[in-house]
């Protein structure tokens, strides 16, 4: 009984220091400017682990965005989605989080394709017509971190880049 008494109290004080050090970490994260959180729905870090930038599901969070504009309801959102009624709650809740990651995506890609020797070639990323349907992709040949695709929105195209770790999309014409 002793010895059981012991090793709780042991292992409690081991519990509030490793909690201490959390605490810390964080606090230290925030002060730098990092994110100090569980990355958001559609958000990963970044190779650093300091940043959120898309992730593998951004251009479902954006749908959630661009069905709600249009007046969908949560539960809708969550049929044609598949994602969790509170889950889309908090995604229109941050939608400011989703377009500036979007918004700071496209530029930083605008800027990728345009910096470079003058012997590589690059790409313009450009997405004028929010109207084309998504087809499938293929490589274009000139970079290997090209994608040739159609896509029915910049959103669509920007998650083809992320998704597929894709330089810069060639956008072709249906």
């Amino acid at each position: 009984m002793a010895v059981e008494g012991i090793q709780t109290a042991t292992n409690d004080a081991a519990k509030c220091a490793e909690i201490k050090r959390a605490k810390a970490t964080v606090r230290d994260r925030l002060e730098a400017g990092y994110d100090g959180r569980h990355p958001p729905f559609g958000m990963q870090f970044d190779d650093d682990g300091q940043y959120w930038v898309p992730g593998e599901e951004f251009s479902t969070a954006l749908e959630v965005i661009d069905l709600r504009d249009v007046d969908h309801s949560y539960w809708t959102l969550e049929g044609r989605t598949g994602v969790p009624y509170s889950t889309v709650r908090r995604i229109v809740e941050c939608r400011g989080r989703y377009l500036s990651a979007e918004e700071n995506l496209q530029l930083s890609l605008q800027n990728d394709a345009f910096e470079g020797s003058t012997d590589t070639p690059r790409h313009n990323f450009s997405v004028s017509n929010r109207d084309r349907p998504l087809s499938s992709m293929s490589r274009c040949g000139l970079s290997g971190s090209c994608i040739i695709v159609s896509c029915q929105s910049a959103r669509d195209a920007i998650a083809v880049m992320v998704t597929h770790g894709a330089m810069c999309v060639c956008l072709t014409p249906w």
